[in-house]
């Protein structure tokens, strides 16, 4: 028993590091109907101007940037598992992602994601573009151009502007973020906790067995 408990401790270390060390981050967010969307494709959807839409994602915060200019950098594929809910219809993105991370590039601090998207129901959405956008230049400040990454986390606080515009071929659905949360990953803790569980049940039918 005792060289039990010794291997599920040595688990919660090694879990401990994983988690100190860059993970994806997962977030869910609802994006309130604005008025610029196409009247006839609320109609489709079942939606109307001030109702809410619903999403996630999960963002690779350790990713490399694959490209960048002044005061920005690029990251390809560093957001997964995108997955919409809008309405009547659902859509999910690609692995491709392209997400462009701003410090104080033209005026302004940005996290700008783009993705195609596979959809389903009456209406087949196309492509996605949210963006985050922060004009006082507060939100990231990166010592340099080479050192810009993917912000370990995202408080739509820290915002003036969440945009969300979604295509469905020529028709739009557009909208602001108006809630933005971090899903949170299983703690060590609970880990360890269901590790014991398991093996006080393992014990349990052992005795019983004999």
């Amino acid at each position: 028993m005792l060289a039990a408990f010794r291997a599920l401790f040595a688990l919660a270390i090694l879990v401990a590091g994983t988690a100190a060390a860059a993970i994806p981050v997962a977030y869910a967010f609802e994006v309130e109907v604005g008025g610029g969307s196409s009247s006839g494709l609320l109609s489709t959807l079942g939606l109307s101007v001030g109702e809410t839409i619903s999403g996630s994602f999960v963002v690779e915060t350790d990713a490399t940037p694959s490209a960048g200019g002044t005061g920005n950098r690029v990251f390809r594929g560093a957001v997964t598992d995108i997955a919409l809910t809008l309405g009547l219809a659902s859509a999910t993105g690609s692995t491709n992602s392209f997400l462009q991370v701003s410090d104080d590039a033209s005026g302004r601090d940005a996290f700008n994601l783009q993705d195609s998207l596979s959809g389903s129901g009456p209406a087949i959405a196309t492509n996605l573009i949210f963006g985050l956008v922060d004009t006082t230049q507060q939100v990231f400040d990166f010592p340099s151009d080479a050192d810009i990454r993917i912000p370990e986390t995202l408080s739509l606080t820290d915002f003036d502007s969440t945009t969300v515009s979604i295509l469905f071929d020529r028709q739009l659905l557009d909208g602001s973020v108006v809630s933005l949360t971090v899903v949170p990953e299983p703690s060590t803790a609970t880990m360890c906790g269901l590790g014991l569980l398991m093996m006080a049940a393992k014990r349990r039918r052992r005795v019983h067995a004999a």
